[in-house]
């Protein structure tokens, strides 16, 4: 039966080579997920077989004393873990099918890296700078139900003080609303996508006070200015500026978070870690 990521029109696995490992800076956190689970479970030699149903990578090892305590797969993103003898059970999340296809690759030939290196790397978590200068709010604050009961996904906010909405991490633009020039979305480098929406209703200006400096297909860096706002006049029209940063995707990254409300200025301060 074809499953997820096996179709005929799948890509193959990536498997990383040291030369891949050393010239890459963002490890998507499934790498780094599949690579500490591997490990906890005492090792590629340590594996019989690997499945996995919705929430959970199901694996049965040869041997189950050398099988880490729950709190070493908790600390590596996993929600809990059922040890019954050899048979195993890692609580991944949703993220679980791209997991499952990541410790694969690991478990396939003696030339792919050992992602150990990866689990052991004091290399900084990959970050969100912030993506204006201002002040940074909890999007439980956030005056607008929708985002601060996070329906559309996690993230942040920042009450602009300046005009220019930036990157808040290398990637690529996905979509611009180019009418209203009120809202954009970003697919990151680590393949988090992001929403940054600026301002409460300001869709109703309907592009007045919006500059928009990017389109669909190009490639930013963390910093480039996205869009260009006046901010006096979206305050004289009557609507809050405060602009908000969603991962729309953010279930497929449990080591996500956000800092304290803050002063923050944009391409500088880190206001998300995964």
């Amino acid at each position: 039966m074809k499953t997820p990521g096996r179709g005929d029109d799948a890509e193959p696995d990536k498997l990383y080579t040291k030369a891949d490992y050393k010239a890459s800076k963002n490890i998507d956190e499934r790498d780094r997920k599949a690579a500490a689970f591997l490990k906890a479970l005492g090792g590629k030699n340590n594996i019989v077989d690997v499945t996995n149903c919705a929430t959970r990578l199901r694996v049965t090892v040869k041997d189950d004393s050398l099988v880490k305590d729950t709190n070493v797969f908790m600390a590596a993103g996993a929600h809990g873990l059922v040890h019954n003898g050899c048979a195993i059970q890692v609580i991944v999340g949703l993220s679980v099918p791209q997991v499952r296809e990541r410790f694969e690759a690991l478990l396939q030939g003696p030339d792919v890296l050992q992602k150990e290196e990866l689990v052991s790397n004091t290399d900084k978590s990959p970050s969100l700078k912030a993506f204006a200068t201002g002040d940074l709010v909890s999007i439980e604050n956030v005056p607008d139900e929708a985002f601060a009961s996070r329906a559309m996904g996690d993230g942040v906010a920042i009450i602009p003080t300046e005009k220019y909405i930036t990157a808040p991490a290398n990637g690529s633009v996905m979509m611009v609303m180019e009418e209203t020039g009120h809202a954009l979305g970003l697919k990151l480098d680590t393949d988090m996508e992001i929403l940054i929406h600026i301002g409460i209703d300001t869709v109703n200006m309907k592009g007045d006070g919006f500059k928009v400096l990017v389109k669909a297909g190009d490639e930013v860096k963390v910093g480039d200015k996205l869009v260009e706002i006046d901010i006096e006049k979206i305050k004289k029209a009557g609507y809050n500026p405060i602009t908000i940063m969603i991962a729309t995707n953010f279930d497929q990254y449990s080591l996500l978070k956000f800092e304290k409300e803050q002063k923050v200025i944009a391409g500088k301060t880190t206001v998300g870690t995964y």
